[in-house]
């Protein structure tokens, strides 16, 4: 199968997880899973942009589907295209960890993520999720896992 002859004429319905871990346990493992770090811009007014810095977890299921599971590391401000914030460099490290993290997450899962991602209608408002076995550790800039049971929407 192929991902070109995936998608239909009609628009695609976008099915967002609100927790990495039950996205994971709705992919279907035969189908392609697409997976990356992205830098979403906002939109500019007067030179200004705030960028989201996010991980998106994505797969075109059945039926014209794509479910997806986002989790955002931060956003850094810009001015003209340069950071203005002095922390943005610790929302980059942040970002890249947060990547390291949910990688080795879908290959633990038995996924094989293709870097890279569904291009979504501009309108489209997409739900944040995040991932229940990681954390932010502020002082060291990056996502950690913790030990337990990871926090999930199916655990509540």
């Amino acid at each position: 199968m192929t991902l070109s002859r995936t998608l239909r004429s009609e628009p695609a319905t976008f099915v967002g997880y609100c927790y990495l871990e039950d996205w994971a346990r709705a992919v279907d493992p035969s189908r392609p899973v697409l997976a990356a770090p992205l830098i979403e811009p906002g939109r500019t007014s007067c030179g200004m942009r705030q960028d989201r810095l996010v991980v998106a977890c994505m797969q075109l299921a059945e039926r014209n589907a794509v479910i997806y599971c986002r989790v955002s590391a931060g956003s850094v401000a810009r001015l003209h295209g340069e950071p203005v914030a002095p922390d943005w460099r610790n929302v980059h490290s942040a970002w890249r960890s947060l990547w390291e993290e949910v990688a080795s997450f879908l290959s633990e899962q038995g996924l094989t993520a293709h870097r890279a991602t569904v291009s979504i209608p501009e309108d489209l408002i997409l739900l944040d999720g995040r991932a229940g076995f990681l954390r932010v550790d502020p002082e060291a800039s990056v996502f950690r896992r913790v030990d337990g049971a990871p926090e999930t929407a199916s655990a509540l």
